[in-house]
């Protein structure tokens, strides 16, 4: 398959967390030139460059498959390291779909750090979609036709996945895109030890939070690690605070533009959080102390080594990113961000980025090869499947259901439950945004500026960061990509 060119670094030169731990995945997508081709039966597809053709009986993950699937992945990275966490699951799942089908899926690589030419371009007949697709771009990708709607699929799997993932899989024209396989949430991580040695508890209050920090900085600590080379580690505790503050529903207006910046909840964020601040490892009691150039990696360490007293980050912490040792591993736990004793408490909001299979409607072959890509599908949906996958990329927990959590370690079970009672999942900040707003170039630089100073006029600001999204070109391909 063509190899695609490797997108070019932000604007400002520095990696975004997709970027980070992501490039050269299956992810970016984009919104394909022309009219959706897709009608609103969920039993008719659009396959095969645009052939409207009717499905088999779903659910045939049953012996005596015959045929081919071809399946994608993106196997380019940076890091040979990254690449065996994420895909050295991959051959245990496709022998054990193998023997309960009969059928040996074949795996095509290819290079993209987007997905739009590789799902125009003679895509596969299923492909691994990790945090791209989810979120902003399921809005587009499946109407615009470049995704199959997999109802009938998730029709015969949904009763083995929450509300909250149906509904994080699910676009806005009712059609279910993809099938998710494991997501990563973010939490507080801590070292218990040092806590314990130093009487810490856990908060569950905003209050709470701050009245911890406040301690830990009259012990000459610093409470909050962050890398503020790498603004979406700071945006994700706006975003969470967002929904803690305001709902979950404002926070999806307000990244998708129908809610505007100059909102007064807007404002009253950056100022809740203006409290929080001061308590983050670029300042020293209160005052600024000049580590600008701290990455996500340099706040683990600040964690590790017992120097910041929390980390606010997804569990792919756990899964090998940060270089953890196996001492520190098990004296990390974690606690979900605090509520604000507000009418929102109740919706349980958690960011939980989730990791999807989809089935790209133009692969050439997908109509000859329906019935095994919608049993491999099937397959995936199983909580044995992910325990699969999740046996080699810890820090990804599963989604389903029915998932035998004695067979996950400590971190990874707690997980398990803390995401299994939230009411709403989201993506990321970046994801759940348009693509063109989330970055480091955008949205990330206006965080950075807070983080950095965050005594500045706050209308003024959120002023600046309305204008800079009303300037944003309109949603295409090339925005998307």
């Amino acid at each position: 398959m063509t190899e695609q060119s490797k997108a070019p670094a932000s604007a400002h030169g520095l990696l975004s967390r997709r970027e980070i731990l992501r490039r050269g995945f299956l992810g970016a997508a984009a919104l394909a030139a022309g009219p959706a081709a897709l009608a609103a039966l969920p039993a008719v597809l659009a396959a095969c460059n645009g052939t409207t053709v009717t499905p088999p009986t779903p659910r045939s993950s049953t012996p005596g498959l015959t045929g081919r699937l071809r399946v994608g992945t993106n196997l380019y990275v940076g890091d040979p390291k990254l690449h065996d966490i994420y895909m050295a699951g991959l051959p245990d799942v496709d022998a054990a779909f193998a023997a309960k089908t009969g059928l040996a899926p074949t795996h095509s690589d290819f290079r993209s750090d987007g997905t739009h030419q590789y799902l125009t371009f003679e895509p596969d007949d299923v492909c691994l979609s990790i945090l791209y697709i989810p979120g902003y771009r399921l809005q587009f990708l499946g109407p615009a036709g470049l995704l199959v709607p997999l109802d009938d699929v998730w029709g015969a799997v949904k009763d083995n996945f929450s509300a909250a993932v149906a509904n994080a899989v699910t676009a806005n024209d009712g059609h279910v895109y993809g099938i998710p396989f494991d997501f990563s949430p973010w939490v507080f991580f801590y070292r218990k030890s040092i806590w314990a040695s130093k009487g810490y508890e856990v908060p569950t209050t905003w209050t709470e939070l701050l009245a911890l920090c406040k301690r830990m900085t009259s012990g000459n600590g610093i409470p909050i690690a962050v890398g503020v080379q790498d603004p979406w580690l700071a945006m994700g505790a706006f975003d969470m605070l967002n929904m803690r503050l305001n709902g979950y529903d404002f926070r999806i207006g307000l990244l998708t533009g129908k809610e505007k910046w100059t909102d007064q909840r807007v404002i009253a964020v950056f100022e809740a959080w203006r409290e929080l601040i001061p308590y983050y490892s670029l300042y020293n009691n209160g005052q600024a102390w000049g580590l600008p150039k701290q990455s996500w990696l340099d706040a683990v360490g600040a964690l590790e080594h017992g120097e910041a007293g929390m980390l606010y980050v997804g569990l792919f912490l756990t899964g090998g990113f940060g270089g953890l040792d196996a001492s520190v591993l098990d004296d990390l736990d974690f606690f979900e961000f605090p509520y604000l004793g507000n009418q929102w408490d109740a919706e349980r909001v958690l960011e939980a980025p989730i990791d999807i299979w989809v089935m790209p409607s133009k692969s050439p072959t997908l109509l000859a090869d329906l019935t095994n890509a919608k049993a491999y599908l099937d397959f995936w949906a199983k909580g044995s499947t992910q325990l699969l996958m999740h046996g080699h990329k810890p820090g990804y927990i599963p989604t389903a259901r029915d998932t035998d959590t004695s067979q996950l370690d400590r971190l990874s079970k707690k997980a398990f439950e803390l995401v299994g009672g939230a009411h709403h999942l989201t993506q990321s900040f970046e994801e759940d945004t348009y693509p063109g707003f989330g970055g480091s170039g955008g949205m990330g630089s206006f965080i950075h500026a807070f983080v950095s100073d965050p005594t500045l006029d706050v209308a003024a600001f959120t002023q600046q960061i309305q204008q800079y999204w009303d300037g944003l070109p309109p949603v295409s391909a090339d925005v998307l990509e």
